[in-house]
């Protein structure tokens, strides 16, 4: 999977049978060579100090030791995301294209090139990842999407006139799934208030996330017009 998609981060378990944690990790490190240096966590179940040495010995980055806090994961997860960040935007700053500086998402990820993306809040970078770069298959993504979730904006309009909360936080989590999924980021933070509104009971303002919903799915289903044109 590795040497299909380029991931950010990888949760390595130390002690998995066949081939363990730290030869996985060696293997992983002569794979990437000098051009790309992917963050890995060790996961094991030892505390002691050599058993981290182990770790950063083999090429691992940094260590958690089960059992597993989630809010020790989370700080590892956000201090190794700025690092990322932080990367992202020294990269970008060196990439100019006619004096200008221009993104990394704009250099390897925007497929099409076309003035449709305008307006289009989409993580092109992790589209590009998903479809292991294949544009028609990008495409293909985008459209089964589109199909797939304008049911499920039906489903969402006829559960708020009925009221029915259960199948309103159904149809809002499937969305907000299929929204992540595809890297469009706004469209899923409505729908992640849409599904918690349902889960507290409230109705308030959903009609007003539903059309949000709607005009953002609206602007894909306009750039898939556009593109096909």
């Amino acid at each position: 999977m590795m040497a299909q998609i380029s991931y950010d981060l990888v949760l390595m378990d130390c002690q998995m049978p066949v081939l363990d944690g730290y030869d996985t990790t060696r293997q992983i490190r002569c794979l990437e060579g000098d051009n790309r240096h992917t963050i890995i966590i060790a996961l094991t179940a030892n505390a002691m100090k050599e058993d981290r040495e182990r770790c950063i010995e083999a090429g691992m980055d940094d260590y958690l030791s089960k059992p597993i806090l989630k809010e020790k994961l989370a700080s590892k997860l956000a201090d190794w995301g700025e690092v990322l960040q932080a990367a992202r935007v020294e990269t970008a700053a060196v990439q100019l294209k006619g004096g200008s500086i221009v993104s990394s998402n704009e250099v390897t990820s925007q497929p099409f090139g076309s003035p449709y993306l305008v307006g289009l809040e989409i993580d092109w970078e992790h589209l590009h990842q998903i479809s292991d770069g294949n544009e028609d298959f990008k495409l293909e993504l985008l459209h089964s999407f589109v199909q797939d979730t304008r049911n499920y904006l039906a489903m969402t309009e006829t559960a708020i006139a009925n009221e029915d909360l259960y199948q309103l936080e159904q149809a809002a989590h499937h969305i907000k799934g299929a929204s992540a999924m595809i890297g469009l980021k706004s469209m899923q933070i409505d729908a992640c208030k849409l599904e918690e509104q349902a889960r507290q009971q409230r109705l308030e303002n959903t009609a007003d996330l539903l059309t949000a919903l709607d005009q953002s799915l609206q602007k894909v289903q306009t750039f898939l017009q556009n593109v096909g044109s």
